[in-house]
């Protein structure tokens, strides 16, 4: 059990400093590099900015062939106030992208994703930490102990 949870907490601070620098890297590619099938899909959608957070690529074998689907998430960042929206762009093979209905519970769960992994890695490199106790403190809190008051 003790070696269960000592790899949980190290795999899960790889992970949260995973997520959290690749989240930011992730936009920065999607904004130098962005995908013609989502400006395609977003020059139909009127005004929101979308910042590219994930990607995904699948490959199904359907009888002889193989069909390859690659698809990208976004948020939608409102012109007004309003909550942000996560969206998810699709395509198959040469087929037209398809444009996933803007989820705000989508968008909660991964700032929720986000935000632990932002207070993991605070832990991790500012959390409280016990102090050693040298030898000699302890000595002394022991003689302390015996002391009666």
């Amino acid at each position: 059990m003790k070696t269960l949870r000592h790899w949980l907490k190290l795999s899960s601070r790889f992970v949260s400093h995973g997520i959290l620098i690749g989240i930011p890297v992730v936009a920065i590619i999607g904004v130098i590099f962005p995908w013609p099938p989502a400006e395609e899909s977003f020059s139909r959608l009127s005004g929101p900015a979308h910042v590219f957070v994930g990607m995904k690529i699948s490959y199904v074998r359907l009888s002889e062939r193989v069909v390859r689907t690659e698809s990208r998430s976004y948020i939608l960042m409102p012109p007004t106030f309003g909550w942000p929206r996560l969206v998810t762009v699709s395509q198959t093979e040469q087929e037209l992208p398809t444009l996933s209905a803007p989820s705000g519970i989508k968008f909660l769960a991964w700032l929720g994703t986000y935000l632990f992994a932002v207070y993991v890695v605070w832990q991790t490199w500012f959390g409280r930490r016990p102090r050693p106790v040298s030898t000699a403190e302890s000595a002394a809190g022991a003689s302390r102990l015996g002391e009666v008051h």
